[in-house]
């Protein structure tokens, strides 16, 4: 599946640094395709740029979890159009997975 990545995603950097960046979005993806489960670390807002790529490639539903260390987001959730994702701790986290 091609991948959905704007050219001018990353604007502020080298053409050089561009193209590596742009290697690591399209490996994650491609690994993300043949996982089970995503988990996010981090619900802030390089999350939301993270969310527009698992949108925009349809990723979305294999979204298990977030994980942030930020004791206000945590045992919150995030709802992305009608999917609920929890935020846990790292030390919940491990508690609450179990990989499919």
């Amino acid at each position: 599946m091609p991948h959905y990545i704007p050219e001018d995603y990353v604007p502020h950097l080298s053409l050089r640094d561009t193209e590596i960046a742009i290697k690591k979005v399209k490996d994650f993806f491609e690994i993300a395709e043949k996982s089970n489960n995503i988990i996010c670390f981090g619900a802030g807002s390089l999350f939301k740029q993270a969310l527009f790529f698992l949108k925009a490639n349809k990723l979305v539903d294999k979204l298990s979890f977030c994980i942030d260390n930020s004791e206000a987001k945590q045992n919150t959730n995030i709802t992305i159009d009608d999917k609920i994702i929890p935020i846990y701790s790292i030390e919940s986290s491990i508690k609450n997975f179990t990989p499919n």
